[in-house]
């Protein structure tokens, strides 16, 4: 016990941060918790889930992060003003400043805004940029050692005032959202189609719909708060209302003298933008055209693998595949830079097909996330009469996730297994089978118009599956916290396993996962698939690895991090 104490009185991370994160299970949130912690700093995230855990994690924190929106704020400065102490520092991760501004002034400690300039899909640090504007100052090296994390990852950090952010941002922000949120509403109260919009779209267009989607895909009280709540906003409408009126009389008079001075002003003002801003589409317009790295996932439509590729690699061309063993093919032949596939479950564990197809066609692991698998029950009608079916159709993973529904409520139906869950719901419709019912995702119940009979029909709440994002190009993710190996024996002996996992222990290396698969050169041969905690290129691993070499080859399959959806 003694030197058990003695061992927690000396600092791991002499450098690190405590950072708190209200609001961790938003996409902020998720984004700030996954860079401190690549960063190795001290990250305690709250959520709705453990909201209770607030008072301790705020008091053991240097730094509290709001990344909640600004209405919902209010109730969390409630709470901080009782809770922060002067050497802490509360950072509002804020699009519209004015909000909770007084809020800020009022804290017993270092107050600033940082507005993030980008979503929070970005592929890496260099890729973001942040407004940042000092509210309340302190004495202590905590504000400027937070800011050193995002300059020193080579994000783009620029100082600003509350009054400048929100006169620019009424502008570049609110301006912006309104004036598609305004194309989107007039072409919805017009008689054209979806069909003719698709068939008449020029390329110019797709990128303004390019646009209208991003904000589409948001719950409108983002765009709301963020236009509503900026004072400054207003005077902007009304100046945008002058000119809409002015342009339209232009139009009205066909005043080409007019229109032309128009682009000569803008011109005159925009002139630098202009010619990097027209090269930067032009990027656009090319991946617009097909060039869009391809993914393949499991398919068809629906199914959750193609859940999992949106999160994975959201800008992409996605191609539906019949089977896993058809998307590790087309990676390996160069028909896919891409693939989605899922790996192991919670309850039904591995799925073979992916841990044997990774090691077969030579992929590596990009990236692995986590997925909570809800399942429902749906057939081509509301009205079908449970003891009269006499089909439950899904991937075998899904039956099994299952079981325990199914026995209690189709005990006499026969079991068809399909390649993915949302193939089920496809052959259903497909084929009209008024007696089956498919397991699967609520997506794939409603794309092919099926009626779903019940939602969470899996055997346990804990249901989840890892989904890896794959691919044939070698590259060793400096970052990733989680590296796979393929370990194949040279010869066979007693004590062999015992010595390749002692490798890893005396290296202090923790294995996640270890899996044992026929080789399939010779009955009774294998080859073990591991999954350790550390980085490829760890000194600690590198040793372990050079142990094993010694009588295996060892194949390399990717380091990697986990990400994971929450419920």
């Amino acid at each position: 016990m003694k030197n058990h104490k003695k061992r927690k009185l000396i600092p791991k991370r002499t450098n690190a941060l405590s950072i708190c994160i209200i609001g961790a299970g938003g996409n902020f949130g998720q984004f700030f918790t996954k860079i401190f912690e690549a960063e190795k700093q001290i990250v305690f995230p709250i959520g709705r889930k453990n909201i209770n855990k607030l008072k301790t994690s705020v008091e053991k924190s240097d730094v509290i992060i709001l990344a909640v929106p600004p209405e919902a704020a209010s109730n969390y400065y409630l709470k901080l003003k009782g809770l922060v102490k002067k050497n802490q520092l509360v950072v509002d991760i804020s699009s519209v400043m004015s909000l909770n501004k007084k809020s800020l002034e009022d804290l017993n400690c270092e107050s600033i805004f940082l507005h993030p300039l980008f979503a929070p899909n970005v592929k890496n640090s260099k890729q973001t940029k942040y407004i940042l504007v000092s509210v309340k100052s302190g004495k202590t090296t905590v504000r400027s050692r937070f800011i050193s994390i995002f300059k020193d990852s080579g994000a783009s950090v620029i100082e600003s005032t509350v009054a400048k952010h929100e006169k620019n941002m009424a502008y570049i922000q609110a301006l912006s959202h309104f004036n598609t949120i305004l194309l989107a509403k007039t072409m919805s109260d017009s008689d054209i189609t979806v069909k003719e919009i698709e068939d008449f779209s020029t390329t110019f267009f797709r990128l303004q719909f390019d646009a209208l989607s991003r904000i589409f895909a948001q719950k409108s009280e983002i765009y709301a708060s963020i236009q509503f709540n900026n004072n400054t906003f207003l005077n902007v409408l009304k100046s945008y209302q002058k000119n809409l009126t002015e342009l339209i009389h232009m139009v009205e008079n066909k005043d080409y003298q007019s229109y032309d001075k128009v682009f000569e002003k803008v011109i005159a003002k925009f002139s630098p933008l202009l010619q990097n801003s027209f090269e930067e589409s032009q990027s656009i317009v090319q991946n617009l055209s097909g060039n869009f790295k391809k993914v393949g996932f499991l398919g068809p439509i629906g199914s959750y693998s193609e859940i999992a590729a949106s999160y994975l690699n959201p800008e992409a061309n996605y191609i539906a595949t019949e089977t896993i063993t058809d998307v590790l093919k087309m990676i390996n032949n160069g028909e896919l830079n891409y693939g989605v596939v899922p790996i192991e479950n919670s309850i039904q564990g591995s799925v073979i097909e992916t841990v044997d197809g990774l090691y077969k066609n030579k992929l590596f692991i990009e990236k692995e996330l986590v997925i909570p698998i809800r399942h429902c029950v749906a057939s081509l009608t509301s009205e079908i009469i449970f003891d009269k079916v006499e089909i439950v159709m899904s991937h075998p993973q899904a039956l099994g996730q299952c079981s325990d529904y199914i026995r209690a409520n189709f005990p006499n139906a026969k079991q068809i297994i399909t390649s993915s869950t949302s193939h089920a719901f496809k052959k259903i419709a497909d084929e009209g089978l008024v007696n089956a019912v498919a397991i699967g995702t609520n997506s794939a119940a409603n794309e092919y118009g099926l009626k779903i009979l019940a939602n969470n029909v899996q055997n346990t709440e804990n249901n989840e599956t890892k989904f890896v994002l794959v691919t044939k190009t070698f590259n060793v993710n400096s970052k990733g916290q989680i590296s796979s190996f393929v370990i194949v024996p040279k010869k066979d002996r007693p004590g062999l396993l015992f010595d390749i996992l002692k490798s890893f222990k005396d290296n202090n290396l923790n294995l996640i996962k270890i899996e044992s698969r026929p080789s399939k050169l010779k009955l009774g041969t294998y080859i073990f698939s591991i999954d350790v905690n550390g980085n490829f290129k760890d000194k600690s691993i590198e040793r372990a690895i050079s142990a094993v070499k010694e009588e295996s080859d060892v194949i390399f399959l990717g380091s990697y991090n986990q990400e994971k959806i929450e419920n």
